[in-house]
């Protein structure tokens, strides 16, 4: 049996308001990216200083110091005795300064196999309209999966309209059946509508959509999902913050290769 490829109607475009971010500080401010593929494990040490061969002071008893008969009293500041620390003894001695433990580094999201696919084949594509990768989200990436599961276990076709932390998130929904769901299928499926995008014209149109959301260039994260119904059917979600498609802002964002 021959595969069979569904898209949903996109979106509808978005008219701005002044509350909506464009530099997706939202993410920034509150040290929530997590981006795979960078960073390090965690790490937590201590410093500890080697006194080495240095000299060592101790402090000792001060001598008393008596007056002698027939002579006035005299009052002598009692001084402290430098003493040289055998070398051996000092080697074997370190000076510890309080562990100070490092500030954690950010966890680092590691997308699978379909997710990863997804963002290497966006990116690929939105190079060819010369504007920046996107960054994958595991926020989004868990929305995009908990909407696809919706989809499968309802097998219904249409899209959430949600939000992301107050603000609107741009969708891209995918179906297939007959054939097994991959993110560069899927990908390729949204891009291929710009044979029909007229960039002497920019704006918005149901049958370039997708198109247009895939190489947004104020978009700066994503988040990919799938799932199979019972029915066979495979769901596909992409979700993008900032969102893309926004009205009287194509040509700002949507350029030629």
């Amino acid at each position: 049996m021959e595969g069979k490829i569904l898209k949903c109607v996109p979106n509808d475009p978005i008219e701005r308001s002044p509350e909506d971010i464009l530099d997706a500080e939202i993410f920034e401010n509150e040290g929530e990216i997590e981006i795979a593929n960078q960073g390090n494990e965690n790490q937590e040490g201590g410093i500890v200083i080697d006194a080495g061969d240095d000299e060592e002071i101790e402090n000792e008893n001060p001598t008393e110091l008596k007056a002698t008969k027939g002579a006035k009293s005299k009052k002598k500041v009692p001084t402290k005795p430098i003493k040289k620390t055998d070398s051996k003894k000092t080697n074997q001695q370190t000076t510890k300064v309080p562990s100070v433990k490092k500030p954690p580094t950010p966890k680092v999201f590691v997308p699978n196999p379909f997710q990863k696919e997804s963002l290497e084949q966006h990116n690929l594509l939105r190079k060819k309209h010369h504007v920046d990768d996107l960054m994958i989200n595991k926020e989004l990436c868990d929305i995009a999966q908990k909407y696809a599961n919706k989809l499968a276990s309802t097998d219904t076709f249409q899209h959430s309209r949600s939000n992301f932390k107050g603000r609107p998130m741009g969708e891209n929904l995918f179906a297939c059946y007959g054939m097994e769901i991959t993110g560069k299928v899927m990908s390729n499926a949204w891009y291929d509508e710009i044979k029909d995008y007229n960039f002497d014209k920019p704006g918005f149109k149901g049958s370039t959509g997708h198109f247009t959301q895939v190489v947004w260039k104020n978009s700066k994260y994503v988040g990919f999902g799938f799932a199979k119904s019972k029915t066979g059917y495979y769901y596909g979600v992409a979700n993008y913050f900032p969102a893309g498609n926004y009205i009287n802002e194509f040509d700002k964002n949507v350029f030629k290769e």
